[in-house]
């Protein structure tokens, strides 16, 4: 048996069997076994420390091989171990376990209040708070998604440590920590649909018994195709209520993000690049999400429309919630012919904006065009006419009744095409063009082709990235998106981005426009994708072949000016028991992956390790 723990020299044949009470003793330590907290794959059980009283929760997993082999044992323990030792931060800590032929045992500390009753208790949060445990979620998800693990996350799972540190995990994933099959694993689209329950929860200061509810029916199997469907069309009616008692508007879109994008392998991290979770890159002026909140209360949107800091004192806001077709749409003026629609397809998890110029487009030659462009189905076109005619409808009407209303008073009409645009978005052009016109796309074709700034190698990405978004007609928020996906990969100049080659700017996860507009900025439109085989050999660079990691880190982290880096590197290049440079080459690719490395911190120990560099005629002269 690998273990830790020792059976108590007080125990009892008898008692060892698993419907008796046990004892384990560890070090000085003795742990006792008592009631069944509850049953999945894994047994949970209530526990308690004997010296201390303090109380535990003993795990307890049959194993599908019995008797286990003995190098699967020792592949268990050494696992076990390794978390014990690192104390991931979304599980508890590991105090002892044991690893024995039919089962295996572990103890840790108790997990705490779950998530629902610490909401019970406190209510709405604060935006910080929020902010933090959503970025716990998220965190761990992460982590279980680059481990490839596949354990179901749920809101029915999540605790919360007096500490105030959020765990979010099953007890399955005990079991695929040490090696063992899931009976069930979760889909992508799983995933997503758990995360929006945990988000709206902490969003709302509260778990409804609505959303337990949701979450059970979730979990109960439908065979008929037609149950399924009435389910989900069951769970996007409410998501439409629980999001207008949602008080954080920046909040509420990272939530639609999570409803609106089609699981994949980077979904996770463009979640997390949400500018909800950079409040210190939020622009002073606000963000569009203050100005424009697409799922507020019709009450708060009238509120906010007439008081709020960062808004046009005459603009006019309508927005409808049509529960039985699962969409909320939003309409806003920008000025006298110009409206921004935003529309949430809840039934499909899409989400669509847009700007109507009264003058040029109509409401049928728009509709066409985002049936064409794959941004709108065939059974969509008529809910989507419907609603922009009644709501350009009603906000004309608001309008002509504002119009009487200052005749009468006496009080001279301002034209609302002089206005000055809404402070609260910086990126509004002083002459609005609608971008779905041939001309506008020849316009923004062309802005992208010729930057206002010769970008050199030390220009900090951020400044680099607000360039290209504007050049391309998109917004501040947009452009902090695209920065936080970069800084998450630790891409901090230009010169970071100009050393990347085809293979990194996929692994950067950013969208196809973002990086097409990136590239055409960077390179020109003439760049041609460059992947490393095509990378040269210089001679120049220094060899590296006997030295230690920490002397080739340690130049690295000189050579690019960034000292920060050099104790995350050598931690997890060692951490995997690599101690030279001529052990580092003989990884493989798959081997790469499991440093897990930034693509900044990736590419260049990559460059330094083989000696290549990109040609020179691939970069931009300075």
């Amino acid at each position: 048996m690998k273990t830790d723990l020792e059976p108590s020299k007080h125990t009892s044949n008898q008692e060892t069997e698993p419907e008796k009470a046990r004892r384990i003793t560890a070090g000085s330590g003795e742990y006792i076994r008592l009631g069944l907290r509850r049953i999945s794959e894994v047994e949970t059980y209530k526990g308690i420390q004997t010296s201390t009283a303090e109380e535990v929760d003993w795990i307890e997993m049959a194993l599908e091989k019995t008797p286990l082999p003995e190098d699967a044992r020792e592949t268990a323990a050494a696992r076990l171990e390794e978390i014990k030792q690192k104390k991931h931060p979304f599980l508890p800590t590991v105090l002892a376990y044991a690893v024995e032929a039919e089962r295996v045992t572990i103890i840790t500390e108790s997990r705490g209040k779950s998530l629902s009753a610490f909401l019970g208790d406190t209510g709405q949060l604060p935006e910080e708070t929020v902010r933090k445990l959503a970025k716990d979620a998220l965190k761990t998800l992460a982590w279980l998604e680059s481990h490839q693990m596949k354990s179901a996350l749920k809101l029915g799972n999540a605790t919360m440590e007096t500490s105030g540190r959020l765990h979010i995990h099953s007890n399955t994933v005990w079991k695929e920590l040490i090696g063992q099959e899931l009976d069930l694993q979760a889909t992508g689209e799983e995933v997503l649909y758990n995360l929006s329950l945990i988000l709206i929860a902490i969003g709302m200061g509260e778990c409804t018994e609505e959303i337990s509810q949701v979450e059970k029916e979730r979990e109960t199997e439908k065979e008929r195709v037609e149950d399924q469907l009435e389910e989900i069309e069951r769970f996007q009616k409410r998501i439409i209520d629980w999001m207008v008692r949602i008080e954080y508007p920046c909040f509420k879109e990272v939530i639609v993000r999570v409803l609106g994008v089609p699981y994949t392998k980077g979904a996770i991290e463009e979640i997390q690049a949400q500018h909800f979770f950079y409040p210190e890159e939020k622009s002073t002026s606000g963000c569009e999400c203050d100005s424009m909140n697409a799922l507020m209360s019709e009450y708060k949107a009238e509120e906010k429309l007439y008081n709020g800091p960062f808004t046009d004192p005459q603009k006019q806001t309508e927005t409808v919630y049509d529960r039985e077709g699962g969409v909320a749409v939003k309409a806003s003026t920008i000025d006298k012919d110009m409206f921004s629609f935003q529309m949430h397809f809840f039934k499909i998890c899409k989400s669509v904006s847009f700007f109507f110029n009264k003058k040029e487009d109509t409401v049928e030659s728009v509709v066409r065009e985002m049936e064409e462009e794959g941004l709108a189905e065939e059974q969509q076109v008529g809910l989507i006419k419907a609603h922009m005619e009644s709501l350009i409808v009603a906000i004309e009407k608001k309008d002509l009744d504002r119009e009487e209303s200052d005749t009468l008073s006496g009080l001279p009409e301002t034209p609302r095409s002089s206005q000055t645009p809404p402070t609260s978005n910086p990126q509004t052009p002083k002459t609005p063009q609608t971008p779905k016109t041939p001309k506008n796309k020849e316009s923004s074709d062309e802005c992208t082709e010729c930057a206002a700034t010769e970008f050199k190698d030390t220009h900090h990405v951020q400044e680099f990235v607000v360039e290209a978004a504007a050049l391309s007609k998109r917004n501040k928020s947009t452009a902090d998106t695209w920065y936080a996906l970069l800084k998450n990969q630790d891409i901090k100049t230009v010169g970071d981005l100009r050393m990347l080659v085809e293979e990194d700017w996929e692994m950067l996860e950013l969208p196809v426009f973002a990086s097409r507009a990136l590239k055409n900025l960077l390179f020109g439109d003439c760049y041609k994708p460059y992947r490393e085989k095509m990378l040269g050999t210089d001679e120049t660079m220094k060899d590296y072949e006997d030295s230690t990691v920490e002397e080739l880190l340690t130049d690295l982290s000189e050579e690019h000016q960034r000292p920060e880096m050099y104790n995350d590197w050598v931690q997890k290049i060692k951490c995997q028991d690599i101690r030279t440079v001529g052990e580092l080459k003989l990884l493989r690719a798959e081997d790469w992956a499991h440093l897990e490395l930034s693509v900044f911190s990736y590419r260049a120990i990559r460059n330094a390790l083989l000696k290549q560099s990109k040609c020179v005629s691939q970069s931009r002269k300075e």
